[in-house]
């Protein structure tokens, strides 16, 4: 027994049980066939339900043919003696047709396109006859009339031979911008082919009965309703629109041949719905002479203007002879056509006839099986049904196109061969079928098509691509086909890093590419195509045309693969547009755009090495990179844009301060201007930033240095130097000295808050170094370099440097200058004695550390003393410097003695005695000199009453210290601490002179609670004693030590350790140095003398600070509210 499940189709047995089947139609699963000539059964397939339904017909009248639509919906069942019925296959009920009464239907062209569930449409009726009738059928309820109207079409097309209409074909096809219909007709020996437009407007009017009409329910009422009811005009009149000379041409196979021999027609697809192009079907026609299968292409007409439909088709050379058995021609007893195969049914075998070489693809021998009735296919499951007397059975279709690709393969039809691959489950054929499709492009240098149909094939990418790039220069346009359909099917939006890595790869490839063909039609490099089939890999190419078409335009579209030269004389200005243009619309794509977003740097690299400036900023205002922007246009030179983009938001602060350098030397006032313009923008500057920038018009290389100095002092004049930095400040200073000098007094000034409205800048001064805004050592620096002396002196003065300032003042700037330094100090002093005696003059002779303060809180009286005093000789020892200056410059002794009077005592007349000359006559001296005698006697007088006044202190201080000496208290036994209400002599105990007694250890914990120096005092104490023991337990040890065994440890420490460890060694021994030991217990006594002072200074019952605790309240603000809240609700 062979195997049949390789088979092209597959039997299986029905398990209907049947008997005495005369004909049978299967569609959409639903199977209706008639039994015993008479009988009518419905069948559903799916579950093998059945419905018996009784057609009223006579006894000695049969079935003659069976229709059902294509859809399954609706058939039609047609007796000998001209009784016909409709039965709706989904409610599975007939209808008699009383309307076709007379009338044999022999074939149906059903109406696909207006078909409905409860309505066929306008269908067209064929008859034994041979004529044709236009009707619709319906199974609605609301109308008793089934066949509304029945229109004739045709008598006869056989001239007026009566020949059975064996087949119809209706078909719908677009004509411009109507709709026309398709109609084939087919009777023995002859196939029709009709066209034409419908009448639209009749195909719309109702079905349902006229208006006022009567509906009656008898039979012969009912018939004389269909007798009066209006005849309408056919939908399909225009198909047969002809007159008795000019009848429609047909095909004939052989003429003068019987012409009442078996006839049919088959056409695949059955449905319009399954064929893909919409106007073009294939047709098998069965006549006397053979089998003809051809083509009807509804588009032929419009294509090449044909006069009539009958051109429409296509027969060729496919027609098969009926073969002789025996002496007598086998005809089938019915043909079926399937995609690929042309099937015939015989009495004994099924045939299957490949439609492509019209070889024998598959034949089924019945064996044992009962008398065959017909055959039938099921345009829904595409299954071909066999039925006899008794039983049915299937042919499935079992991967029918395994070997059809091959025929199209070896014919070269490659675009049917992969359109039949690959519908297959196996994908091998449709590889192969594109590689050797690819192959053949290649060999005709077709590489656009050549990449095309390997982006669809399974060969690895590496050897594609090594191909096309070692193919040369014409394998350019291929590899960007190849490169772009590969990029393509990637999965959009890429999420796997693998297809994002796969993505980046071939957009910057692709980019790579058209930035190397913009930059070589730039330069106009040329070179012949056979210097790139070396492996140059297109670094050098001739001018492109063919990479100017979109990178997504198919095969057809580009031609061939090798890239078209542009037309002779064609400007390059307007190639490098296009490719512009070509790249652009690149970058647009969604895939691409993610790409580049995602590897810009690589990008902008790629760009840079091509200095493509304008794809370089076009791809930075796509990507919103302003960083990038910026800098392109500052590389071609558009500053001022440049600055537009900077200014246009404060977020772009830091891009101006990155970018100011180039600025400041392109456009130095712009640049001060869009400065300015972010500063009213209330955009806080960081001026530090600028400072690079600015510190260019100092380098006297710059040949335009002015101008940018000129545009920093118009940026000074607007922006609050409080805000700045102390650098800032630095250069500014530094600026004017260079460029402004006779304005660098007031701008100091400026700086230090100073006033400028005063003749000299020291007469205004008041701030300190601390509070200056800048370095003064390196503004002093400045001056000095650039001679500014006045400068110099006022920066002297802020520094405090009075003695330096008044000297320089003496010997460049003048005597008025010294004399202002002069009194700067004595304001100083002043205030200083005023307002921070001790802040102020450390700034005179440093920081007074706070050892100075006693542990009272009270300040060093006496260093204070000192520093004041230091004060008056550095005063008297600027105005003496002064004073010396005026003698030595021979000025008049009233002059010198003036000078005396504005130091206000800082020097006197005795201290300039001996800078005067040695001879020099004293009558302007003499009220002087005795006015400074007269002050001596004041001074003298003053002292002696101050020791008379001591003198009576001292002898009161010893009486009252020999009477608290005779003093004594008196203890008694029942005496008790004020703490703890306990006996005081059970206990040591302190007494004060108030009668209160306390243990000395009550008194301490209330002395803890309220004082926190008794507790850190007890706490280092306790530390203190520790340490003592300590220490005397290591000199005792140390005492009994051997000196050799100490020798020994020392020498084995030193060679184990080196000489890091012997100082480690040395310095642990003067750890243990006794003279420690002395110190610690010198400040253990020290706090314990302390701690005795806390302890009996005062009576923590009536003493003074109880008495000023009274008026004190138990809480504090903070703690009151804190409670407060605790307790209220």
């Amino acid at each position: 027994m062979r195997d049949t499940s390789k088979e092209i189709f597959v039997r299986h047995h029905s398990e209907l049980n049947l008997s005495a089947v005369t004909h049978f139609a299967v569609q959409n699963g639903l199977m209706l066939m008639v039994q015993n000539g008479q009988q009518l059964c419905h069948i559903r397939l799916q579950n093998g339900r059945r419905t018996n339904l009784k057609l009223p017909i006579d006894p000695m009248d049969r079935v003659a043919f069976l229709h059902i639509a294509p859809d399954g919906q609706h058939a039609l069942v047609s007796t000998g003696t001209g009784d016909n019925f409709y039965v709706h296959m989904r409610s599975a009920s007939a209808k008699s047709l009383r309307r076709l009464k007379g009338h044999v239907i022999s074939a149906i062209g059903w109406n696909s396109e207006f078909c409905k569930d409860n309505e066929t449409g306008f269908i067209v009726l064929g008859t034994a006859k041979g004529h044709l009738y236009e009707t619709n059928i319906t199974a609605s309820s609301t109308t008793t009339l089934p066949v509304p109207y029945l229109n004739l079409l045709s008598s006869s097309l056989v001239d007026d031979k009566e020949l059975p209409i064996s087949g119809l074909c209706l078909r719908q096809f677009p004509e411009g911008d109507d709709e026309h219909f398709l109609l084939l007709v087919c009777v023995p020996n002859r196939l029709y082919c009709l066209a034409g437009p419908p009448n639209m407007a009749a195909a719309a009017q109702p079905l349902a009965p006229l208006p006022g009409q009567q509906m009656v329910s008898t039979v012969w009422s009912s018939a004389l309703v269909e007798q009066s009811m209006p005849e309408r005009e056919a939908v399909l009149q225009a198909l047969f629109n002809w007159n008795a000379d000019h009848r429609p041409r047909y095909l004939c196979m052989e003429a003068g041949v019987e012409e009442r021999l078996p006839s049919a027609l088959a056409i695949q697809p059955t449905n319009c719905s399954d064929d893909s192009d919409g106007c073009r079907f294939r047709f098998g026609w069965l006549s006397s002479s053979g089998i003809c299968i051809g083509n009807v292409d509804t588009g032929r007409a419009r294509k090449r203007a044909l006069p009539d439909a009958y051109d429409m088709m296509d027969i060729g050379t496919k027609t098969l002879k009926h073969r002789l058995s025996e002496g007598r021609v086998d005809y089938p007893l019915d043909i079926v056509l399937t995609e690929h195969h042309f099937l015939r049914l015989f009495s004994s075998r099924l045939n299957a006839i490949s439609l492509l070489d019209e070889t024998t693809a598959f034949e089924d021998i019945f064996m044992g099986i009962p008398k065959v009735i017909g055959m039938c296919r099921d345009a829904s499951s595409h299954l071909v049904w066999v039925g006899t007397e008794s039983s049915m059975f299937s042919y499935r279709p079992n991967d029918e196109t395994r070997f059809v690709w091959r025929h199209y393969l070896a014919k070269g039809e490659f675009a049917k061969a992969k359109k039949v691959a690959n519908q297959m489950e196996d994908k091998q054929p449709f590889q192969l079928i594109i590689k050797r499709e690819a192959e053949k492009f290649l060999t005709d240098k077709n590489f656009v098509a050549a990449a095309e149909s390997l982006a669809q094939s399974d060969e690895p990418f590496e050897r594609v691509v090594l191909h096309l790039l070692t193919a040369g220069t014409s394998a350019r346009n291929g590899l960007k086909r190849f490169l772009e359909l590969k990029l393509g099917q990637i999965p959009m939006p890429a999420r796997a890093n693998e297809d994002k890595m796969r993505r980046d790869l071939l957009v910057l490839w692709l980019f790579e590419i058209q930035l190397a063909e913009l930059a070589e039609l730039r330069r106009g490099v040329a070179i012949e195509p056979d210097e790139c089939a070396t492996g140059s890999v297109w670094r050098k190419i001739s001018a492109p045309a063919a990479t100017t078409l979109p990178l997504a335009l198919p095969s057809a579209a580009v031609g061939g693969g090798t890239p078209t030269q542009p037309a002779a004389g064609a400007p390059i200005a307007a190639e490098i547009g296009r490719l512009k243009e070509q790249l652009q619309c690149f970058l647009n794509r969604t895939s691409v755009f993610d790409a580049v977003s995602d590897n810009r740097e690589a990008v902008y690299r790629m760009i840079s090495n091509h200095v493509d400036l304008e794809t370089q900023l076009l791809l930075a205002q796509r990507l919103h990179d302003q960083p990038m922007v910026v800098k392109v246009l500052l590389m071609r030179g558009a500053y001022r844009e440049a600055l537009d983009i900077l200014t246009r938001e404060t977020r772009f602060a830091e891009l101006l301060y990155a970018h100011a350098a180039q600025l400041a030397l392109a456009e130095p006032r712009a640049l001060v201007d869009a400065l300015l313009a972010l500063q009213q923008q209330h955009a806080l500057l960081d001026v530090l930033q600028l400072l690079p920038a600015f510190q260019q018009c100092l380098d006297k290389r710059l040949p335009d240095r002015h101008a940018l100095a000129d545009a920093i002092f118009v940026f000074l004049d607007h922006f609050p130097l409080q805000n700045a930095s102390p650098p800032f400040v630095n250069f500014t200073i530094h600026l004017y000295a260079v460029f402004r000098p006779q304005k660098l007094l007031v701008h100091l000034q400026k700086c230090t808050g100073e006033s400028a409205s005063q003749p000299s800048a020291l007469t205004a001064m008041r701030r300190t170094h601390s509070q200056c805004q800048f370095d003064v050592a390196q503004a002093l620096r400045i001056c000095t370099e650039n001679a500014l002396h006045e400068c110099s002196v006022f920066l002297l003065c802020l520094e405090r440097l009075y003695e330096e300032a008044t000297r320089l003042a003496l010997r460049h700037v003048g005597l008025a200058c010294a004399k202002e330094c002069a009194r700067r100090l004595d304001a100083d002093s002043a205030a200083a004695d005023a307002f921070a005696p001790i802040g102020h003059l450390a700034s005179f002779h440093g920081p007074v550390d706070e050892e100075d303060f006693g542990e009272n809180g009270d300040v060093c009286v006496q260093k204070m003393e000192q520093q004041q005093q230091q004060v008056q000789e550095m005063r008297k020892r600027i105005w003496l410097e002064i004073a010396k200056s005026v003698i030595a410059s021979g000025a008049p002794v009233e002059q010198c003695l003036a000078l005396l009077k504005e130091s206000r005592g800082a020097v006197r007349v005795q201290d300039v005695l001996a800078h005067f000359p040695e001879f020099h006559t004293i009558e302007h001296l003499r009220e002087p000199i005795c006015e400074c005698l007269k002050q001596y006697t004041n001074q003298i007088e003053h002292l002696q009453s101050e020791i008379r006044d001591v003198t009576a202190m001292a002898e009161e201080l010893r009486t009252e210290t020999a009477k608290a000496r005779a003093n004594f208290m008196v203890v008694r036994t029942s005496d008790c601490c004020a703490m703890c209400r306990g006996i005081l002599l059970t206990k040591p105990f302190i007494a004060f002179v108030c009668r209160h007694f306390f243990h000395r250890n009550c008194l301490e914990d209330k002395v803890k609670g309220s004082s926190a120096e008794f507790v850190r005092l007890e706490r280092e104490r306790r530390l203190l004693e520790k340490e003592v023991q300590l220490l005397e337990l290591a000199a005792s040890s140390t005492a009994t030590a051997s000196d050799g065994v100490e020798w020994g440890r020392t020498q084995i420490l030193q060679t184990l350790a080196g000489k890091r460890r012997s100082a480690t060694v040395n310095e642990q021994k003067k750890k243990d140095d006794p003279g420690k030991l002395t110190l610690v217990k010198k400040r253990l006594d020290e706090v314990g003398e302390r701690m005795r002072d806390l302890l009996h200074g005062d009576c923590p019952m009536c003493g003074m600070d109880t008495i000023e605790s009274i008026d004190a309240p138990f809480f504090d603000a903070e703690t009151y509210r804190d409670l407060l809240q605790q307790w209220l609700p």
